[in-house]
């Protein structure tokens, strides 16, 4: 895994958007939730285009089995909810067949 802080980047980016007299930048900066520029500014890396493919893939089947278990319908609807998520086939496989993981 790979992947490092943001920050240098984000900087540049909005220094060349102030540079260019752009204001759209700043403004979509200003907009971001609480908290999101600070995590681009930590010491935790972002992560990368592979890594993200990872994590979709590993938790497919979480949300696979969410997305087919019925409101409100307790542990038989976790037990549905798994046996239909056992049966259906998602693109996601292709990338772990051709090694994409």
């Amino acid at each position: 895994w790979s992947g490092r802080p943001a920050a240098a980047e984000i900087k540049a980016v909005v220094t060349a958007a102030a540079e260019a007299g752009d204001d759209v930048v700043a403004d979509m900066f200003a907009r971001l939730p609480p908290g999101a520029a600070a995590l681009c500014d930590s010491a935790k890396a972002v992560p990368t285009e592979p890594m993200l493919r990872r994590q979709l893939v590993d938790e497919l089947g979480w949300w696979t089995t969410a997305a087919f278990v019925p409101p409100g319908s307790g542990l038989l609807g976790e037990v549905v909810g798994r046996v239909m998520g056992k049966f259906y086939v998602s693109g996601a496989a292709s990338y772990k067949s051709a090694g994409m993981d």
